[in-house]
């Protein structure tokens, strides 16, 4: 998803053996840490890195299914993976939230653009495996933090994709499958939490 060509080509290649594509899922991403004022500061080559293969990947496979879509009679679905942390903002993984907010504001303009040929729909979920360099025991405590005591699985966030990409009535709107973690505000990402004391 880094390489322009190698998108495209993989899409066309995709598209050659699926002809009847109706769905197209993009959980491609990078998620590295920076912050502003630590550290390791947001630096230039890591904006532009988040940004391609966070929001430009995912806008040119969108385009790319569109232009595939223009002569079908079928309403297809392409989902750009979002994040939870969209809804409960925090300073840490700043390259990385930075792409992500562009990608949902995507959802919306793109559903507008492409309407009888393309559903436009964000997904969000939340925790759902470690991530960057958290160990299994933090994985444990971080996972629970949530208004149900649990956030979302892998097959939770398959069903729910399954969902939006059967649902022909939705479009231009995200769904957050993650257990009501959005809704429990935090001045930092939820990995870092897992080391404190409470």
């Amino acid at each position: 998803m880094a390489n322009e060509a190698a998108t495209k080509d993989l899409f066309l290649a995709v598209n050659q053996i699926f002809p009847h594509l109706s769905c197209l899922i993009n959980s491609a991403s990078i998620f590295e840490y920076d912050r502003a004022n630590s550290e390791t500061p947001l630096s230039e080559k890591g904006l532009q890195e988040h940004m391609w293969v966070n929001l430009t990947a995912p806008i040119l496979l969108l385009k790319l299914m569109f232009d595939c879509q223009k002569s079908k009679l079928s309403t297809s679905a392409i989902i750009p993976l979002l994040d939870q942390k969209l809804i409960n903002l925090n300073p840490d993984y700043l390259a990385y939230t930075l792409s992500k907010a562009a990608l949902l504001s995507s959802v919306e303009l793109l559903a507008m653009d492409f309407v009888l040929y393309l559903r436009v729909l964000g997904f969000a979920p939340g925790i759902s495996l470690p991530s960057g360099d958290q160990m299994n025991d933090g994985f444990a405590i971080a996972h629970p933090m949530t208004l149900l005591g649990k956030s979302s699985t892998p097959l939770d966030v398959a069903k729910a994709a399954v969902f939006l990409a059967e649902a022909g009535a939705i479009t231009g709107t995200t769904l957050y499958v993650d257990g009501g973690q959005h809704l429990s505000p935090s001045s930092r990402d939820v990995m870092f939490k897992t080391n404190e004391v409470f």
